[in-house]
């Protein structure tokens, strides 16, 4: 099956992976730590690559779905644990791994000797806790893509 010429995906630019970075001021819009110096960009609604080929060179089935505002700073375990997940089926497949670490005779150890204790809390990411807060700079930053991206240079054509 041939690939069709705009599913192959294009690289953000700088000035487009710094807006993605202040989304969330520099944190994973996940778990919420803080972004290493080699983060990854994910897509919130994932692209779902086609198998079997260089990630970054993949052909993208959902390639609509590559742009700025699907687009989320994530930190390297975050990225690859989410994968091609959408953001409800990770939501319940960690809620399952904590079920399945509970059958684990290590966890129930170190749990039975307090150094580690559950919740009931359901699983919210970052993103989500940090909506609404005022004041947030990636509130900011989200709105203002289009202009930020207006003022930025064009990325250099390599021959």
């Amino acid at each position: 099956m041939p690939v069709q010429p705009d599913s192959r995906p294009k690289r953000l630019t700088k000035a487009e992976r710094e807006l993605v970075r202040a989304k969330f001021d520099g944190r994973c819009a996940y778990c919420g730590c803080e972004l290493p110096e080699r983060w990854h960009v994910d897509h919130l609604k994932p692209v779902r690559r086609r198998r079997f080929t260089q990630p970054r060179q993949a052909a993208m089935r959902l390639p609509k779905r590559h742009h700025l505002d699907n687009c989320m700073p994530s930190c390297p375990p975050c990225n690859i644990d989410k994968h091609a997940r959408s953001l409800e089926q990770w939501r319940a497949w960690l809620s399952a791994h904590l079920r399945s670490l509970q059958r684990q005779p290590n966890y129930r150890l170190v749990r039975a000797h307090g150094l580690v204790s559950e919740t009931d809390l359901a699983v919210r990411f970052y993103f989500e806790r940090m909506q609404g807060e005022p004041g947030r700079r990636h509130a900011a930053a989200h709105a203002d893509i289009e202009d930020a991206l207006a003022l930025a240079p064009a990325p250099s054509r390599r021959g």
